[in-house]
C-alpha cells in the first residue's frame, strides 16, 4: 500500500496499490491499481494525502502485516500531549466494518504520551497493574491541569518529573516550571486526588520502587475508597485555575 511508504513503514513495492477520492481519477497506470472510496479522515504526509494511521494499520493488518510492528508505529503517530483526542477522532470516522478491527489492534496500546520517558513509565504501570480492574490514561485533562497517568478508579495522579523539564538547565525556565508544578500539585490535591511524582532516574534505573509504589496506592485507595466528597468546579477557588493565567510570575510577560 503506497500509504504504508508515506509513512516510512518501509518502500514502495511494484505494482502497487492505492486509494483516491471518489472524484478523482482511477487511471494509475500498470503498475498503481487505484480504487475509488470516500477518505473520511485523511491525513497529509510530507505533501501527500494519505488515509489517517489506525485505518492504514489496520488495513495492512488484513494483508499479512506484522501486529508488533504495526502498534509500534501506532503509538508512535499518536503520541503526544493531543494523541489521544486525534485517535478518537480517527476513530469515529473509519468505515464501520474494520471498526472491530481498529479496536482489536489498539487493545492495551499505550497512546498520548508526550515523551519516551513518559511511555517507559507507563508500560511498566500497566504491567504491574496486570490483574486489577483499573484503567490508565496518559496525559489527561484533571482540573485545569494536564498530568501524565491517570487512574481514575483510584483517585491517583502520576506525574513523570524528567530532569530535562524540571531541573536547573535554564535559570527563568527550571523557576518557572517549579513554580506553575507547586500550583498544578495543590490544586490536584485540593480536587481530591492522590499525587505520585517520580523522576526520570527513578524510571530509568529504580522502576520496580516506582511500580511498588504505584500498585500498592492503587490497591490500597480501591480497599479504601475515600468517603470526602470531591470539590465541584463551583467549589473550587480562583487559585485552582491554571496558574499560568492568573500568577503574577507565570505570565509570559513576567519574570521570577
Amino acid at each position: 500500500m503506497t500509504a504504508a511508504h508515506v509513512y516510512g513503514l518501509g518502500g514502495m513495492t511494484w505494482p502497487a496499490s492505492g486509494r483516491v477520492d471518489r472524484k478523482g481519477s482511477r487511471d494509475g497506470g500498470e503498475l498503481l491499481t487505484l480504487t475509488a472510496e470516500r477518505t473520511r479522515r485523511p491525513v497529509v504526509v510530507n505533501d501527500v494525502s494519505v488515509t489517517s494511521p489506525i485505518e492504514t494499520a489496520v488495513g495492512l493488518l488484513a494483508v499479512g502485516w506484522d501486529r508488533k510492528k504495526l502498534r509500534t508505529f501506532l503509538t508512535g503517530r499518536y503520541s503526544g500531549a493531543k494523541g489521544n483526542e486525534v485517535l478518537a477522532e480517527d476513530l469515529v470516522a473509519l468505515p464501520p466494518r474494520i471498526r472491530k478491527d481498529a479496536t482489536d489492534l489498539l487493545d492495551g496500546l499505550v497512546t498520548g504520551t508526550a515523551s519516551k520517558l513518559e511511555l517507559k513509565a507507563v508500560k511498566y504501570i500497566l504491567e504491574g497493574l496486570d490483574g486489577i480492574d483499573v484503567t490508565v490514561k496518559v496525559n489527561e485533562v484533571v482540573a485545569g491541569y494536564r498530568f501524565d497517568i491517570v487512574i481514575e478508579e483510584a483517585d491517583l495522579l502520576i506525574e513523570i518529573d524528567s530532569f530535562a523539564f524540571h531541573g536547573p538547565s535554564g535559570r527563568e525556565s527550571a523557576e518557572r516550571t517549579f513554580e506553575l508544578d507547586r500550583w498544578k500539585g495543590n490544586t490536584a490535591v485540593r480536587a481530591g486526588w492522590e499525587l505520585l511524582r517520580f523522576t526520570g532516574d527513578t524510571v530509568r534505573w529504580l522502576p520496580e520502587h516506582m511500580v511498588g509504589m504505584v500498585v500498592d496506592t492503587v490497591r490500597y485507595n480501591l480497599r479504601h475508597p475515600r468517603t470526602r466528597r470531591k470539590r465541584t468546579l463551583k467549589e473550587f477557588l480562583f487559585l485552582d485555575g491554571p496558574a499560568q493565567y492568573w500568577h503574577a510570575l507565570l505570565k509570559p510577560s513576567s519574570r521570577l
